[in-house]
């Protein structure tokens, strides 16, 4: 292996480190997931030994490979898609490590069929990633570079700096292989500086190690020199053993370069302890060749001998794993050729059986006339038959969907004549009130107090407040109606949106000496639109307002179960009794009641709550008992504001 194709395998060796690994490494890290493993359901076990996995990966590679193969059996027997794609990703990196390309390629296209199943963008990029590198180590650069260059617009598109970084790095690499030394150093750069930005500890090593590779070829050997050690003194820090083996041998390379044969010798020799340690095939053949050359320049012909008969036994058991792969390949091209040769007999044997069939044609024609025609009256009548047929059926289906339509048009006009009823009741008291004050301000205005203008015009606003509120659910009613309202459904947070709420009715319920508790979790999210939410909430909290009594306390919590998050606003004012409840959500009857404060409403805020409710995919419903108060609770789906995401080097999640 020629010194410059020892510098491009380096660099591929080295670029998929996960995150989790600068503290998963540690014993006592390793400890506590072995604990929670013994603890755990099947259902977390399948993420532990995930993670147990990747802790070993660049320590105790056999180690990992035990632990994913454990994870992928036990997500296959749950059916745990994404538990499935990571176990196959990771066993993937494991056995491309190794030099087992044809069997990683296998295990990373499966990942990325699992990933693009259950749409998984950050994870597509990933796995496609993996593969581009599989390519790249296997000699195939072009089409490595391709992938690279589509997997960069990937992370581009979800605003991955950290995977942008990655994919500048490996384009970089391919770079430097095909001898662009100016365009890899841009890529270089480009890739350290965001990673320095981040403080990206994890993958900062392996680019510090490529910058050496590259000052290496310009014949810089100050500034490799100074690129290698940052990158030692960080997979020590990180205990990334292949790194480090790899990094090694590339300090070696360049001390043998300068003729410093003892050090070259020194910085070899520990990464081919190393390698051995982590059972690394291709670290120990490209390390023990290195090896042989510096004893052979040493003049130590015993130890260059040895180290020749470990590189050709490192290099055999690379050989066999590929002959394996090739016999499945022409296993496979043998299938493909047999199969062609069946095709062939089948064409021929068709062949002769449409010469036979032409020859009973010329001694049959006439009577074979006669069956055709006949066969073509009775296609004609049955043709007619199904057309008829289709035709009843599409009038039947016509005529029942003129009866729907009638039917919904019916109980579109009672809903109308219902609302206008309520809306004419409902808008006709407060401008009338309101017309009562403005008249009794302007006749009695001089004869009246400051405290008696105060408190008129304390009404005065009230009646100004319910009135716009009765609009706004108007508003918003009629346009849920016409079928022109917009839901936009985005993660809310519920705590935030109630503090929002409870600002909002402060003044009213100090007003009434109410209290208002928020006892919603600051972690607790949902999916809905936001509008729609904030609508329902005021209604809810308005009308607990309106019912309850001084000293009394309101109450907005939350509960999450089955996917959804349950919202329950509580009250300990008069309560309804259940004639009351059965009608509360519909326009059929009015129940709205008059507030502990002679408060007035037309109980169609509850009718509007029902509908937004309904329609981001939630229900509403209460539990009322007179004289002990009331509990509105409605559902919506339920976002979890904690999601782990799995992550890999050289694009960790």
């Amino acid at each position: 292996m020629s010194r410059h194709l020892i510098h491009v395998f380096f660099f591929f060796s080295l670029l998929n480190l996960p995150i989790s690994s600068l503290s998963a490494q540690k014993k006592d890290d390793i400890d506590s997931l072995n604990q929670a493993l013994k603890a755990a359901g099947d259902a977390q076990k399948v993420g532990i030994l995930f993670h147990l996995s990747k802790a070993y990966q660049y320590s105790v590679p056999d180690t990992a490979v035990q632990y994913a193969r454990a994870s992928l059996e036990l997500a296959e027997k749950l059916g745990d898609e994404k538990g499935i794609g990571d176990a196959l990703i990771s066993l993937g990196q494991l056995k491309r490590e190794q030099g087992n390309y044809t069997e990683a390629l296998q295990d990373l296209t499966a990942s990325l069929e699992v990933y693009e199943t259950i749409q998984d963008s950050i994870q597509i990029a990933n796995a496609l990633n993996d593969i581009s590198i599989v390519y790249a180590m296997s000699g195939d650069d072009e089409k490595a570079l391709e992938y690279f260059e589509e997997t960069l617009a990937l992370f581009r598109a979800i605003d991955d700096a950290k995977g942008v970084s990655h994919m500048l790095n490996n384009m970089g690499v391919i770079h430097r292989s095909a001898g662009d030394l100016v365009k890899a150093k841009e890529y270089f750069i480009q890739s350290i500086q965001i990673k320095e930005a981040r403080k990206d500890t994890l993958s900062l090593p392996r680019s510090y190690a490529n910058m050496g590779s590259l000052f290496n070829d310009l014949g810089a050997d100050n500034q490799a020199w100074h690129y290698y050690r940052k990158a030692d003194s960080l997979f020590r820090f990180i205990r990334d053993k292949q790194g480090l083996a790899s990094n090694l041998n590339a300090m070696a390379q360049l001390s043998q370069d300068q003729g410093k044969l003892s050090r070259a010798k020194k910085f070899a020799a520990e990464g081919l302890q190393i390698a051995q340690e982590t059972n690394t095939l291709t670290n120990i053949q490209k390390t023990s060749q290195q090896l042989a050359k510096i004893s052979e320049q040493l003049e130590d012909f015993s130890a260059a001998y040895r180290y020749l008969q470990m590189y050709t036994a490192a290099k055999d058991s690379l050989f066999k794993e590929n002959q394996a792969n090739h016999l499945e390949d022409l296993k496979a091209q043998f299938d493909s050729e047999q199969q062609a040769s069946k095709i062939a007999m089948l064409e021929k044997d068709q062949q002769l059986q449409q010469a036979r069939l032409q020859r009973q044609k010329d001694i049959e024609h006439a009577l074979l006339s006669g069956i055709i025609i006949l066969l073509i009256l009775l296609f004609i009548f049955i043709n007619m038959y199904r057309v008829n047929r289709r035709q009843k059926k599409l009038l039947t289906v016509q005529n029942q969907e003129i009866h729907r339509q009638k039917e919904a048009l019916r109980e579109i006009n009672e809903t109308k004549d219902r609302f206008f009823s309520i809306l004419s009741h409902d808008l006709k008291g407060p401008l009338n009130t309101l017309k009562g004050f403005v008249f009794l301000l302007s006749q009695q205005a001089e004869a009246m107090t400051r405290q008696e203008v105060k408190e008129m015009s304390d009404r005065i606003g009230d009646s100004l407040q319910n009135l716009q509120q009765l609009l706004d659910n108007l508003l918003t009613w009629s346009l849920s109606q016409i079928q022109q309202q917009r839901l936009d459904p985005e993660a809310l947070s519920l705590y935030e949106l109630t503090e929002e709420i409870f600002r909002l009715y402060e003044p009213a319920a100090t007003e009434k000496q109410i209290r208002l508790k928020n006892s919603i979790k600051g972690d607790v999210m949902a999916l809905a639109d936001r509008n729609s939410v904030n609508t329902v909430l005021r209604n809810l909290v308005a009308n607990s307002i309106k019912f309850s009594y001084p000293e009394m306390t309101i109450t907005v919590g939350s509960h999450v179960e089955d996917e959804q998050v349950l919202i329950r606003v509580t009250d300990q004012g008069m309560g309804m009794d259940q004639a009351t409840v059965a009608h509360l959500f519909s326009l059929d009857k009015k129940t709205s009641g008059i507030g502990t404060a002679n408060e007035k409403g037309s109980g169609f805020g509850l009718v509007l709550c029902e509908e937004l409710v309904r329609k981001n995919g939630g229900q509403l419903w209460v539990a009322s008992e007179e004289g002990k108060g009331s509990t509105f609770t409605f559902t919506l789906p339920f976002v979890k504001s904690n999601a782990v995401r799995n992550e890999y080097e050289p694009v960790a999640r």
